[in-house]
């Protein structure tokens, strides 16, 4: 079986060098390679690309072809691929009928997310100050335009495709429902986690932990509102808890944070200070707005790291029991719930335990939906 593979999918985004379905396909393709497949890359040479994938291109021959000079139809025309698979797939795109095209729907993001004026207090680049200007400006109409850019691909006859969780899957019913649930095949999305016991800890003091701070859908800066007004009215607190912020940098706000003594945010940090972060924190908090699956909570739950969380979106089906949600709208609830797990030791005794178990739960199944993916892929 020949496979054109999308690695430009795992490549940066326009407002993150790392990102979830990035990190998605890049374990199937592992996975693919360890099925032994015949595998032809799509590259984009103008953009980073992980050096574990170059070495793996290189150690398997993997011939190479590259967006910045071709495009992926004529790629597809002139390579006879028994199939093309993308684990982002943004547009409707052209493939030979002797091409199976395959591909993974993350979420709906664009067309579920409400319109929240809070995502005007972080500093954008200007790809995203057009985005939400387009956004806010149309509105309804805006979002009538994602429909039916979305619905042409879901549509498309010969795109096959899977969800990575029910909420994604059941979103699509929701806003389609031409479609048939009964054809959406759902796999959990493949587990990030490496296995390696050799992580040091970030840090021996307590710390309250975030990532992703420098994207507004992720929410983080209501949960600094929170943990700012928490410091300024609990000096012991104060005095016992920081805050570390992955993902972004102290100008990441047109908020002026009080109590900045507090606050670390190194900004972009690697996957080895990612997993020492997550070991060391005493807390993690993931207030997101959106998720088709989300992997940061998962993380963090390996190593028994209790969790607070907003509920919606997938982070529930995922979290299950093991978080102690809020709204994430609302920075006061948010607060609350802060407050809770760092007051109570109890509490956060009792939430290490169910996220060591929650863990678990997840990691089985992800095994057994990666087997399950690869075999659709192939067509088995």
């Amino acid at each position: 079986m020949k496979i054109l593979y999308d690695l430009v999918a795992t490549q940066p985004s326009s407002n993150a060098k790392v990102h979830g379905g990035g990190n998605y396909g890049i374990i199937v393709f592992f996975e693919l390679l360890r099925n032994n497949c015949e595998i032809e890359c799509l590259i984009d040479s103008r953009k980073y690309l992980r050096p574990d994938i170059s070495k793996a291109i290189g150690d398997n021959n993997l011939p190479v072809h590259d967006v910045a000079s071709t495009s992926i139809e004529d790629v597809l025309k002139k390579g006879n691929f028994d199939v093309f698979y993308s684990a982002l797939v943004f547009s409707h795109i052209g493939v030979p009928d002797n091409t199976r095209f395959v591909g993974t729907i993350h979420g709906l993001r664009e067309i579920e997310m409400p319109h929240d004026r809070e995502m005007l207090k972080y500093r954008m680049s200007t790809y995203q100050k057009i985005r939400s200007l387009i956004t806010y400006s149309l509105g309804r109409k805006w979002k009538n335009v994602l429909l039916k850019r979305t619905r042409k691909i879901l549509l498309n006859p010969r795109f096959e495709y899977v969800t990575v969780s029910e909420h994604t899957k059941y979103s699509i019913v929701s806003y389609f429902p031409e479609i048939s649930p009964d054809n959406i095949l759902v796999c959990y999305s493949p587990s990030t986690v490496s296995m390696d016991d050799d992580v040091e800890l970030y840090s021996e003091s307590k710390y309250i932990m975030l990532v992703s701070g420098n994207r507004p859908e992720k929410n983080a800066l209501r949960a600094v509102k929170a943990l700012d007004e928490i410091f300024a009215e609990f000096p012991v607190l104060k005095a016992e808890y920081r805050v570390v912020i992955a993902g972004c940098k102290p100008d990441s706000f047109h908020y002026k944070i009080k109590n900045i003594g507090n606050f670390e945010m190194p900004g972009y940090v690697d996957d080895k200070t990612l997993v020492s972060m997550y070991k060391g924190a005493t807390i993690f908090a993931y207030p997101s707005l959106n998720e088709g699956f989300g992997y940061p909570p998962l993380e963090a739950m390996r190593f028994g790291v209790p969790v607070v969380a907003s509920p919606i979106t997938s982070i529930a089906e995922v979290c299950g029991d093991a978080a102690l949600y809020f709204n994430p709208f609302d920075y006061k609830e948010i607060k609350g719930r802060l407050l809770r797990m760092m007051l109570d030791e109890n509490v956060r005794t009792e939430y290490s335990k169910r996220s060591l178990l929650r863990f678990e739960i997840i990691k089985e199944k992800q095994q057994k939906d990666l087997q399950k993916l690869v075999s659709f892929i192939m067509g088995k």
